[in-house]
């Protein structure tokens, strides 16, 4: 077995873990936030991967109306989850 990216990793060790504990999930979504936000995806028992995969942290949300002057970090989107939660995105004091 191979993952094309690291999320796809942690999203079959939740599909194995619940088979496990004989929860027989069957599909799943795993989403990480980090210096971007990913996720994967079990579907019937497969991973969703390959070309074509999704980029789940290019998944467009509605922003509130009184927030749309912060630009975020996605160089290709202006609302998806990686342009407005991404890790790097959080100011430490």
């Amino acid at each position: 077995m191979y993952f094309i990216i690291d999320v796809n990793a942690a999203v079959y060790g939740e599909y194995v873990t619940s088979h496990l504990y004989n929860e027989k999930i069957v599909s799943l979504v795993y989403y990480t936030i980090g210096a971007g936000v990913g996720g994967g995806a079990v579907f019937n028992g497969k991973i969703l991967q390959g070309i074509g995969h999704p980029e789940m942290g290019h998944t467009f949300v509605k922003r509130h109306p009184d927030n749309t002057h912060f630009v975020g970090i996605c160089p290709y989107h202006h609302d998806c989850l990686a342009r407005l939660v991404a890790g790097p995105l959080l100011k430490h004091d």
